[in-house]
């Protein structure tokens, strides 16, 4: 994993996003378990906030932070 690199990766909320990399947490600054990362698509934020997460639906994805656990990947997206 590497800052910039997309993912496609389920959430808790049961719901499957795209995430960026933005960087790492001091608890694991390799990135052996999880990353810091941001959603790519605004459908992710509406799915989100359909599946009960407090979003507006209208947030800009590259200001929706979250936790990119490396248990939850399906996949690396391809640019």
């Amino acid at each position: 994993m590497k800052v910039g690199d997309i993912y496609e990766a389920n959430t808790y909320a049961g719901v499957v996003v795209q995430q960026k990399v933005i960087g790492f947490y001091n608890s694991d600054p390799t990135g052996k378990d999880y990353a810091a990362g941001v959603l790519v698509r605004p459908e992710d934020v509406v799915a989100l906030k359909e599946a009960g997460v407090p979003y507006k639906g209208s947030e800009d994805p590259a200001k929706c932070k979250g936790v990119l656990y490396r248990s939850k990947i399906i996949r690396k997206v391809e640019e």
